[in-house]
């Protein structure tokens, strides 16, 4: 075979942290020139620290609203008594795989892990960028003194063909060799 193509699945890892700097804030974290994914899923990790206080559930309570560029629905994170919950999640194929909690008073961490989707992954890279918009709620305040900060992660794994072209050159090049022989041989005839 003088021509093969095989995929090369190669693991996509995105990260990014912006700090808190003031109260009920919003974020946009973009990330550019991705790849297409292999197909499979992929996962998202939002990371919330600072003044996420534990209060009523929503609309009360602190939290943050999660956008994803280019889809329909949002998702909704909140502290609950002490435990990261979803108020509401209408973002079709991003589920939750798990959740952690730590801190207390007004300087709370909380974690959440999704698993996207194949196809909503597919549709989230299709133009080669993303952006993830949060938005804190109006209660969530800056204080300077808890180094608050929002981050989010993001990986996959991507599937572009890698082209074996070492068999097509090799045998070009022995074939260039031979025409530059010839040629040679008749200019010396």
């Amino acid at each position: 075979m003088l021509f093969s193509v095989f995929a090369n699945a190669s693991l996509i890892s995105l990260s990014e942290q912006q700090e808190i700097t003031e109260t009920g804030q919003s974020f946009s974290f973009s990330f550019d020139s991705l790849p297409m994914s292999d197909g499979d899923t992929g996962l998202l990790g939002i990371t919330l620290s600072g003044d996420y206080s534990p209060r009523n559930p929503p609309p009360l309570a602190e939290g943050a609203t999660l956008s994803i560029d280019g889809e329909v629905g949002i998702l909704e994170l909140f502290n609950l008594s002490s435990s990261p919950a979803i108020f509401s999640n209408s973002i079709v194929g991003l589920s939750l795989v798990d959740s952690a909690f730590a801190g207390g008073g007004n300087l709370v961490t909380l974690e959440y892990l999704f698993e996207i989707s194949e196809s909503l992954l597919t549709s989230m890279v299709s133009d080669s960028s993303l952006l993830i918009n949060i938005q804190n709620t109006s209660d969530v305040n800056f204080n300077p003194n808890d180094d608050g900060f929002v981050r989010v992660d993001f990986s996959y794994n991507s599937g572009n063909p890698v082209v074996d072209a070492s068999a097509p050159a090799t045998v070009i090049l022995v074939l260039v060799g031979f025409i530059a022989m010839a040629t040679r041989k008749r200019a010396f005839a």
